[in-house]
This record gives C-alpha cells, sequence and structure tokens, in this order.
C-alpha cells in the first residue's frame, strides 16, 4: 500500500494521524513528524524525516541570513540557485505571503521530477524570517501520493515551533549546525 493510500485509510477510518516530537538540540525548533517516519539529520539538507515507504520527506533548515536580506521573499529568491542545483527544473505552483504563529513568511508549492529516480514530485516550502534566521519547512512526496500525504505534512507544519518561538531569551542560531544551508 503507498504512503498516500495508508493515510488515506486512517484518515477514512477516523484514526488519528499519531506524531513523533522532536526538538533539536542546537537550534532549539520544534515540529511534530508523522509516526512511523525515521529521523536524520543530512549535510545540505538539514533535518529530515522520511516517510516509511521512502516517497515522501519533511525537512527542516536553518540558516544566518545576510544582512541584505530582509523579508522571507527575499530569502527565497537568494535561496533560488541552491534549489535548482538540488532539484533540477522546479515548476512553481503557487506563491503566497502567509504567517505562522503570527511571523511573517512565504509559502511555496511546487513540482519538479527527481533527477536521481525520475519520479515526478510535488511540495511546499514554508521560510520564515526574523532575527536573522531563517527556519524553512520543506515537504516532498511523489506526485500520485500528495494528496494524501499532504494531511500529515499540514499537521507537522502547525506543530512547527520556530527557535525564537521556542527559546526568545536564547540566541536563535548557535554555530555550525548541520542544517546550515546558506545560499551561494
Amino acid at each position: 500500500m503507498s504512503l498516500g493510500a495508508a493515510l488515506a485509510a486512517a484518515l477514512l477510518a477516523g484514526a488519528p494521524v499519531r506524531a513523533q516530537s522532536y526538538e533539536h538540540p542546537r537550534e532549539h525548533w520544534r515540529i511534530d513528524f508523522p509516526a512511523g517516519w525515521t529521523k536524520s539529520d543530512e549535510p545540505g539538507l538539514g533535518t529530515v524525516a522520511r516517510a516509511p515507504t521512502g516517497t515522501a520527506r519533511l525537512t527542516v533548515e536553518q540558516s544566518v541570513v545576510p544582512a541584505s536580506v530582509r523579508t522571507a521573499a527575499a530569502w527565497e529568491r537568494a535561496d533560488a540557485p541552491r534549489l535548482r542545483r538540488r532539484y533540477g527544473r522546479v515548476r512553481v505552483l503557487l506563491r503566497e505571503a502567509v504567517a505562522l504563529r503570527g511571523v511573517p513568511g512565504a509559502r511555496v508549492e511546487f513540482d519538479y521530477t527527481d533527477p536521481t529516480t525520475g519520479r515526478p514530485m510535488r511540495g511546499w516550502r514554508m521560510v520564515l524570517l526574523t532575527r536573522g534566521v531563517v527556519d524553512v519547512v520543506s515537504f516532498e512526496v511523489a506526485d500520485d501520493d500528495y494528496d494524501a500525504a499532504q494531511h500529515a505534512a499540514e499537521g507537522s507544519l502547525k506543530s512547527f515551533l520556530p527557535s525564537f518561538v521556542r527559546a526568545p531569551s536564547q540566541p536563535a542560531a548557535s554555530g555550525g549546525s548541520v542544517a546550515n544551508s546558506s545560499p551561494p
């Protein structure tokens, strides 16, 4: 059974989509990943949670932002070359200004063809920028599983507590993070 079919069956049966909470030890953000997903820190990607089937992933990245970047939309533009290197050609489906927990941000929905598997993929990125730090939560899944898997991903996004919300008295970023992925 595909990830999308399993999630859809659980949701239709009224079963809750359980989650496992994770707080990054250095960056102090917190998120709930869907139960059964495995978490790892991957250089160049950040903290990644992968679905048991391997067709979906949630990623959280945190970076220190250059002083010239003052908005989430400006970060998206500055980060575009790095994304093209990672994904190849990306088609933007929706770009909108949003807020999460009162913090302004940007959300971009996109699709692309996975450069390693050739499989059509779809996803979104939520970018939150404050105090010179950007937090990026991304979700990617095989295109045919997107509709069902998005429910679990949206639940994770709603649970996300950026570092500046979790630990307002502490510095937002603390040095050499494995998730540091500043644009070139």
